[in-house]
């Protein structure tokens, strides 16, 4: 079974649900006590770049765990916008409890059962970067490999950007601060700085909004944003640039561990051949390395399953879900013996 070819299809099925699945499927919006829908407040100030020109009541009022933008087109987008939004959203609004707990627990729920898993196999962005390195194989460019320095550099920065964010979308609204003065230009920079808010209204035919300059605040958040969006226009070069940064990927990296995606190896079975360092996107380095335990699941790991995949060995590496495996390393028969069978 060719694991890399399902996810493919995944991928695929899953971008064109989430940015077009507004074209194939008419969303009629109801307000229940199962899924409150969450209107902000009308008194909130947003700075003129940060008001979306999309409707709120016309999607399912639902923030997934990948990256589904508030600033899709109306016409195409299907779910409200990306739990990242939703999170750093709810301090900012004053979002009551009885409305925050039901998305609040929809949102743990699928990261208990997927983790990362989402981001390998159904974000609009993961995809969009894998087209990004389908397009330089096809022009048979080598890829970019990261210094070390630079990958462990990524994975201690996610974390500090995210609980930046949290931080700031709390301290914003409490007065003794003194940032309440500054909620316009500071509301929802998880927003603000997301290569998101400006690629998917250009591939739904949407005018994004740009960046502003008008103050050192906005000033120093542009420069923050063009710098993310540079890192993610990088993986036409490197594999999954964005991915190594992003803060809901960050979030759900806490799950990578516990969730009921698991996978493992047989390091008897393992020939250290390094193939599973070599294809992994995020360059991690825990499957090679194990040498004893079961249980190679790595919070830096997005969970495409290249490993298992392109492992040369029967079953030393398996992908098991609830326990049964789901995928597994298996090695290629010699040419001789498929004409033979």
């Amino acid at each position: 079974m060719n694991i890399t070819l399902i996810r493919r299809i995944v991928q695929i099925t899953a971008f064109i649900l989430f940015i077009y699945g507004g074209f194939f499927i008419t969303v009629k919006h109801i307000d229940s006590s199962i899924m409150p829908f969450v209107k902000p407040p009308e008194d909130v100030v947003k700075a003129d770049n940060l008001v979306p020109k999309t409707k709120y009541d016309e999607v399912f009022d639902s923030y997934f765990p990948t990256r589904t933008c508030r600033y899709i087109e109306s016409d195409t987008r299907l779910f409200r916008a990306c739990a990242m939004h939703f999170l750093t959203e709810v301090p900012i609004y004053g979002v009551p409890l009885y409305d925050f707990l039901p998305h609040l627990l929809l949102f743990l729920l699928l990261c208990f059962i997927l983790a990362r898993f989402m981001c390998g196999w159904l974000c609009p962005l993961g995809a969009t970067q894998d087209f990004l390195d389908w397009v330089r194989r096809r022009l048979g460019l080598n890829h970019i490999k990261l210094p070390r320095l630079f990958v462990k550099f990524f994975e201690k920065f996610r974390y500090v950007w995210l609980t930046f964010l949290f931080i700031m979308a709390i301290a914003i609204v409490i007065p003794i601060l003194g940032l309440t003065l500054y909620q316009k230009d500071l509301n929802l920079i998880t927003c603000n700085t997301c290569p998101g808010r400006i690629i998917f209204p250009i591939i739904t035919g949407g005018s994004p909004g740009w960046y502003l300059f008008n103050n050192p605040i906005n000033i120093v958040i542009a420069v923050i944003a063009m710098l993310f969006l540079s890192i993610f226009l990088l993986s036409f070069f490197g594999k999954r640039m964005w991915c190594r940064i992003c803060p809901t990927g960050a979030l759900l990296s806490l799950f990578n561990k516990g969730c009921l995606i698991v996978k493992e190896k047989n390091p008897e079975k393992c020939t250290k051949c390094g193939i599973c360092e070599r294809v992994c996107p995020m360059d991690n380095k825990k499957v090679f390395k194990e040498k004893s335990k079961k249980i190679v699941n790595d919070y830096n790991c997005i969970n495409c399953f290249k490993c298992v995949d392109k492992c040369p060995e029967d079953d030393c590496l398996k992908v098991k879900f609830l326990g049964k495996t789901i995928f597994r390393s298996k090695k290629e028969k010699p040419k001789d013996d498929k004409k033979d069978n």
